[in-house]
């Protein structure tokens, strides 16, 4: 199993260095969990201040995702609007976490130099909709949202994606930078696991 994990903007302010903040990051425990469950992780760092290298990256995503099986797309904060438009494209199962499926509306995280990125996101998001509603099954097998989410409105979500999603799970007790992953390890293989037909066959 290919698990491809799609980061937010919030890692391009992360130390590399070995903090307790860096240990309960997301993508930290992912990896460890990638690691406890014998599945092989490519994490993915798009660079969101600068439009050409995040459709660089996009482009560096797709060819992996031709060129490997079994592939599980997660997808964090902003790099939900780009994962989503991924797993549609290619039929593919998504897990998302406090995914940023608004990015208008994230215009406070950004430099005026940034703000290109934003309509680019909304357009990934944009051509992502009615593609969903020719969906047969869910194919977002697992969401994870914050209720304390002081950057994305959890809301937002729910009101306009859990038709698509098989489990939502709510966390009344975290925000936006993601929480203790261990207390979802279940939740996750689960997810992983989940197999259907997404696309209705005519």
């Amino acid at each position: 199993m290919n698990l491809i994990y799609i980061s937010g903007y919030q890692h391009q302010i992360e130390s590399n260095r070995l903090t307790f903040t860096k240990m309960m990051s997301f993508s930290y425990q992912l990896e460890q969990f990638a690691k406890d469950n014998d599945l092989h992780l490519k994490i993915f760092k798009p660079n969101y201040k600068d439009l050409n290298e995040l459709k660089s990256s996009i482009e560096e995503m797709k060819q992996y995702i031709e060129e490997n099986d079994e592939i599980v797309l997660i997808g964090n904060s902003m790099g939900g609007s780009v994962s989503l438009n991924l797993a549609l494209h290619f039929n593919i199962k998504l897990i998302l976490i406090n995914p940023q499926l608004n990015p208008t509306i994230s215009t406070s995280l950004l430099n005026q130099e940034d703000k290109d990125v934003l309509p680019f996101l909304n357009s990934l998001v944009e051509e992502s909709k009615p593609i969903l509603d020719n969906l047969s099954s869910p194919i977002i097998s697992l969401c994870l949202l914050g209720l304390l989410d002081e950057v994305v409105n959890p809301n937002h979500y729910i009101q306009n994606y859990s038709q698509y999603t098989k489990t939502t799970i709510l966390d009344c007790q975290n925000a936006h930078r993601f929480f203790d992953f261990y207390f979802y390890n279940k939740a996750f293989l689960k997810a992983i696991t989940y197999n259907k037909i997404f696309r209705k066959t005519k």
